[in-house]
């Protein structure tokens, strides 16, 4: 029995790591895309700002994660959100 209560905490610790670190992987290239897209460089026929977070948005599906915003720093406008219930 102590084998198994071992085994199981082992198990246990490497499931929360890896989960920890795949979430943290995904949200690293959501933000990756984020960025560039907020540094590209606009012509007035690409996409706006918010249309090119919302499709990087859509395109970003995880049940484990239940909503992702893209909030502007200095006005606190949200840009975008993974919640399709909550796009305007």
């Amino acid at each position: 029995q102590v084998i198994g209560v071992y085994f199981v905490k082992q198990l246990e610790t490497t499931l929360r790591t890896n989960f920890q670190t795949s979430i943290k992987q995904r949200v690293n290239l959501l933000a990756y895309n984020i960025r560039e897209e907020m540094e590209k460089e606009r012509t007035p026929e690409d996409p706006t700002l918010e249309e090119g977070i919302g499709k990087i948005l859509r395109d970003f599906k995880a049940g484990d994660i239940s909503e992702v915003q893209v909030i502007e720093g200095r006005s606190l406008k949200i840009l975008g959100t993974s919640e399709e219930n909550n796009q305007g």
